[in-house]
């Protein structure tokens, strides 16, 4: 008893501070977070009618036995509706009830009157004697039935590209038509969905101007020049085993063979390690040059990026998924796997839909869970559907690798959307990721119609190009320590302290000026040179900040 009476108090100190410091809307939305986060706490509860010592549960009737208890209490009893139907609302789904918070207006003496109360799963009404008279206006349930699905997570409508896509974007639109197309149109040009929209426009209501089949055309001439450099360079390397990681041929398989409804900055390939530089060495006979590193630094990245001299063509050559601190699959595995796949008259090689989508979710944790990584796993959720067997052996594949948390992020976020009918998520939700998806949920949240400029952890969010690179280095360091195993983010860093100096002491130039290609013996003035980083990173961090180091660049998704 006094325990549910302190919970009742905590509650409904939550609630006033959360009714009085965000909007009604965003406090509903931030009310039904915490409420399905503290229902994941709710010990089981039988059905309806399962008896239990000899008595039947009637959840009615227990609902309103926990409501009544605290409200004989002073200080319930004189707070507002409103806070106090947040409380209890998360108090009942801390013990498995269900709820939803309804809206009421009623004439008195001439003047309209306010209330707010709450609603079971079947209709009954708490504090029913107090919603007499007040006729229902908005409850918080509407929002959630606006992509066409019930509760019970069974679509009965399906969209352009599935409903889970987009359940997703209405989301971000705050489940209604935005008064201004433009702005929309203009965020999703910053957010790298601006095809997408315009694909989905009749879906979604939206009445595109005229300039924006100019903005199409450009994409479209984008990709087909994009497309033709991937298929040279790719018959260029033939004779090697090479697998198609994103762009085109990706978008292609997500959203039902429409490749022009994903956007994309650069060709990823993955190779072999061990075939790299041998790899590099043919690129640069048809124009392509390292763009940043002269050789490949697999201890601290995964990627070697190239661009062409002349068209100014970037080309990553990828030998892993993720960064070598991440759990991720072995890349030998992703070549025994992998897929063939008919792209324009030809036939490429990609990964198979379990690593492909294993590789969305390590992009997405890569690029501290950007909107548009949250719609591509929402894709493959609507491309794979009908095999619900592969996203089990997808994440019992996680599972085995370490990077379950990983992938519950964009799951747990996409569910958390209310709106993305049919996408469920395991029963047992790790709490770290749990905390993460709420995190990119609540900056989801409007944010394509919203005119206030994406900026800081919110611009980190949806991987705008107006972050500091430093910003993303710690947010970077945060995601390792919320999802990923700890024991690989301390050989990560062992691998930096070691393998840097190693590779150091490798590239050392010899006294005929050519590269060493033996193995260099380690010294100390190796290590001093990886020491003698942390100080010039730190001046780095200093200008940038500052704004003395010009235009602040993030990384391109």
């Amino acid at each position: 008893m006094i325990t549910d009476h302190l919970e009742m108090i905590v509650s409904l100190a939550i609630s006033r501070v959360v009714s009085r410091t965000v909007s009604p809307a965003r406090s509903l939305w931030l009310g039904r977070q915490i409420a399905e986060t503290l229902s994941l706490l709710a010990p089981a509860v039988p059905e309806e009618g399962a008896p239990r010592g000899g008595r039947a549960i009637d959840h009615q009737q227990r609902a309103e036995r926990l409501v009544w208890r605290a409200a004989r209490l002073p200080w319930f009893a004189k707070a507002d509706c409103y806070d106090r139907a947040l409380a209890v609302r998360w108090w009942l789904a801390k013990r498995g009830v269900a709820s939803q918070v309804v809206f009421g207006l009623r004439k008195e003496h001439g003047a309209w009157e306010g209330h707010a109360w709450l609603e079971l799963g079947d209709g009954s009404k708490l504090f029913v004697e107090e919603s007499l008279g007040y006729r229902e206006i908005a409850r918080e349930a509407d929002e959630a039935n606006l992509a066409g699905g019930s509760a019970d997570g069974v679509s009965v409508r399906e969209g352009d590209f599935g409903v889970a896509v987009e359940g997703v974007i209405i989301a971000a639109m705050g489940g209604r038509n935005p008064s201004s197309v433009a702005q929309v149109m203009a965020r999703g040009a910053e957010l790298g969905l601006a095809p997408l929209l315009y694909r989905m426009a009749p879906t979604l209501g939206l009445e595109l101007p005229p300039t924006e089949k100019l903005a199409w055309r450009a994409h479209l001439a984008d990709v087909l020049l994009r497309r033709r450099a991937m298929l040279e360079v790719l018959e260029h390397l033939q004779h090697r085993d090479v697998l198609v990681l994103k762009g085109e041929a990706l978008a292609q398989r997500l959203f039902k063979g429409d490749g022009l409804a994903r956007r994309s900055s650069d060709i990823d390939l993955l190779v072999r390690l061990s075939e790299v530089e041998a790899i590099a060495s043919e690129l640069s006979q048809v124009g392509y040059r390292p763009l940043h590193h002269h050789k490949p630094e697999p201890w601290r990245y995964n990627q070697w990026a190239f661009v062409h001299e002349r068209s100014g063509q970037v080309l990553e050559l990828h030998w892993a998924l993720a960064a070598p601190e991440v759990c991720q699959p072995d890349p030998e595995a992703l070549f025994e796997c992998a897929h063939e796949l008919s792209f324009h008259g030809h036939v490429i090689r990609v990964l198979d839909p379990v690593h492909t989508f294993l590789h969305l979710c390590l992009h997405f944790h890569n690029h501290v869970g950007f909107f548009k990584g949250l719609v591509d796993v929402a894709a493959w959720l609507d491309a794979y559907h009908e095999h619900p067997d592969l996203l089990e052996a997808a994440l019992a594949k996680a599972r085995a690798i370490g990077m379950e948390q990983i992938c519950m992020w964009p799951l747990r976020t996409i569910a958390r959307t209310g709106i993305a009918a049919g996408v469920k998520t395991p029963a047992a939700i790790p709490v770290r990721a749990e905390i993460a998806s709420l995190w990119t949920a609540w900056h989801m949240d409007r944010v394509l119609v919203r005119s206030s400029k994406i900026t800081g952890a919110s611009a980190l969010a949806f991987k705008t190009q107006d972050v500091l690179q430093v910003e993303v280095g710690l947010w970077r360091m945060l995601g390792m320590v919320l999802l990923d195993d700890l024991g690989d983010v301390a050989r990560a860093l062992a691998e930096l302290v070691f393998l840097g100096p190693r590779a150091m002491a490798r590239d050392r130039v010899s006294v005929d000026g050519e590269v060493s290609t033996g193995d260099a013996e380690v010294t100390w003035e190796d290590y001093w040179a990886v020491a003698a980083r942390m100080p010039r990173i730190a001046v780095r961090i200093i200008r940038e900040v500052r704004g003395e180091d010009g235009v602040a660049r993030s990384e391109s998704p």
